[in-house]
Order: structure tokens, then sequence, then C-alpha cells
């Protein structure tokens, strides 16, 4: 067999090793979060998790977590796909015990993301109110929100995780900037 053959043979079987193991990371998360009672039902919504899940397989640097079907008091009645938890990056990358205090007293910035799909979005009037009222309750409350359409995701799922990325990047910085400049390890 030919030293070409041999590497095909390695490389093919490492490649499906790989996978195996995101494989079984990815159907690991959305079993938690389906446990947590914050299941991923749309399936593009779960598309749009796994491609992210895969982005920060291939660059285990990436720490920004994205959480699925998130409410809280900020969000009022509805319920958001996705949101950045700045907060628990934050204090997963810095580690600092000077900080405790500052990731839960400076203000986080609040990242929602949306894969609205026409047909259960925009269908009705009704719908197309119900969703302009929630947006503008979002953002009343401090919420930034970062809307991809089904047919964009499915067209490019690389550019909307790699553009969901980047924003979320800069806004991090910013948090984590202000955080420096209120509690500066001494």
């Amino acid at each position: 067999m030919k030293l070409i053959e041999k590497i095909r043979i390695f490389l093919n079987q490492k490649s499906q090793d790989i996978a195996t193991i995101f494989w079984q990371k990815a159907i690991t998360r959305l079993e938690e979060w389906e446990e947590l009672g914050r299941p991923i039902e749309s399936p593009v919504e779960q598309l749009f998790y796994i491609s992210w899940l895969f982005k920060k397989f291939c660059d285990p640097d990436l720490a920004l977590e994205l959480c699925p079907q998130y409410q809280d008091k900020s969000t009022g009645k509805y319920r958001l796909d996705f949101i950045i938890d700045f907060i628990q990056e934050a204090y997963l990358l810095e580690n600092r015990l000077e900080w405790d205090e500052a990731i839960f007293q400076t203000k986080s910035p609040l990242l929602g993301i949306e894969i609205d799909s026409h047909i259960w979005h925009e269908k009705t009037k009704e719908q197309v109110q119900y969703h302009k009222e929630r947006e503008r309750f979002l953002i009343a409350n401090g919420w930034k929100l970062l809307r991809f359409t089904g047919g964009e995701f499915y067209k490019d799922s690389d550019e909307c995780v790699q553009e969901t990325f980047d924003i979320a990047d800069k806004l991090r910085d910013e948090y984590h900037q202000s955080l420096y400049k209120k509690y500066e390890k001494k």
C-alpha cells in the first residue's frame, strides 16, 4: 500500500472519530437543555445551535455561551430563542475573585438572537402585531436583538453564526472594558 493511501485511511478514521465526538457533544447539550425545561424544538433553531456548537468545537478558545429559550423579568411574558450569557462567560474567562462582585454589579449586555420563519411569525396580522409589540418591549428593557430569517439561515448558516459571534464579541469586549475600569485587579 502506498504511503498516500495509508494517509487517506488514517485521516478518514480520524475525521470519523472527530465527527463522532462532536455528534455526542451536540446531542448531550441538546438533551441538557431539554432536561432544564428549555428544549430547542424548532428545526431551524436546532440547526443554529448545532452550527454554533460546531464553530466552538473547531475553535475551543471561543468562550461565548449560547443559551436557548430564555425568559426572565427583563423579557416579561416573552421568550427569546437564544441569548448570549456574558456574565457566565466573563466569570469563566477571567476567573478573578476580585471580579466576582463586579461581574454581578456591572450591567452585562443583553443580546437576544431570534430565528424567524415566515410561517410562524408573519402569517397573520395578529402575529405581526404580536411580534412588533414583543420587539418594542424587549428593546425598552435593554435588549439588543439579532434577527435572522429561516431562509437566511438555510442559505448560509455559517455566515449567520459568524455574524452573531462578531457582534457578541464586540459587546463582550465593551463589557470587559467596563469591568476592567471599575474593578481592576490590584
